[in-house]
């Protein structure tokens, strides 16, 4: 068999596209054209899955798991101050739920299931965590009243579609890799490839399942947050992945984590002056 791929997309390629579809989904939600809007948010709504994929490989490959999730834990702080004084100075339109919350809360998760020890169970604290603010858009999407003593700056902004594709893409690697070796154990998963368009193959027909079921959940019992067909774009650069990092010098490393921060801030500032 030959050696040639098709994955030639690194990380870092996959975190530029995450960044950029990010933007667009957030310039989306302030401008006022609506078909503009529209536009930018289906664009926008393939980085989730994108940024979930890129946690999952962070969370496998990290050598120092603290340092990992404390950058995230930070940016997190951060956006959380700034949401709440937004909400509170300016306007009570900026108590929106948070996706880095998502992400830190997917990270603890797997990273307990990956210690396969007694500490494993503590993963069921994030879990129900994610599972309590699901019910609590369900009990407001349905009442259409508040849940005041859950405000949406303290709620994850993909809930349970997050956790879902997060453990789908994590266990994608050992069954993956147990799929191929009981086909033929004197498969060389390193040198045919074999194992990395498999596993990239697994995410990808996991997000397109998952997406299908919140979309027929969404149609049949009208749950319009629960829409995330959109996301299933994300599906091509997964594909496409190589199991590499590519460039990640430690300016863009940081420079990732406070993007979001500060082009939200600017995509604000521009927006509040048209």
């Amino acid at each position: 068999m030959h050696n040639k791929s098709y994955n030639i997309l690194s990380g870092f390629v996959l975190k530029i596209i995450a960044l950029i579809t990010m933007t667009f989904y957030h310039v989306g939600m302030f401008i006022e054209n609506t078909v503009i809007s529209n536009i930018f948010m289906f664009i926008g709504r393939m980085a989730f899955p994108l940024f979930i994929f890129l946690l999952v490989e962070g969370v496998r490959n990290t050598k120092n798991f603290g340092k990992y999730f404390l950058r995230l834990s930070v940016l997190e702080l951060v956006i959380l101050i700034g949401t709440i004084l937004a909400t509170f100075l300016i306007n009570d339109s900026f108590n929106l739920s948070s996706p880095i919350l998502e992400l830190v809360l997917v990270a603890i998760t797997l990273y307990l299931l990956k210690r396969k020890d007694y500490k494993s169970f503590l993963s069921l604290l994030p879990v129900s965590y994610l599972i309590l603010c699901f019910v609590v858009e369900i009990v407001e999407f349905k009442s259409q009243n508040p849940v005041k003593f859950l405000p949406n700056f303290l709620r994850p902004d993909y809930n349970l579609f997050g956790l879902l594709i997060g453990l789908a893409f994590f266990y994608a690697k050992p069954v993956s890799i147990s799929f191929l070796k009981s086909r033929d154990e004197t498969t060389n998963l390193t040198v045919t490839n074999l194992q990395r368009i498999s596993e990239n193959i697994l995410c990808v027909l996991s997000l397109l399942f998952i997406a299908f079921i919140y979309q027929l959940i969404s149609a049949n019992f009208a749950i319009e947050f629960l829409v995330q067909f959109d996301a299933v774009f994300a599906a091509i650069p997964i594909l496409l992945y190589s199991g590499k990092r590519g460039y990640n010098a430690k300016w863009f490393q940081y420079g990732s984590y406070l993007y979001f921060p500060i082009h939200l801030v600017i995509i604000y500032l521009v927006t509040s002056l048209f």
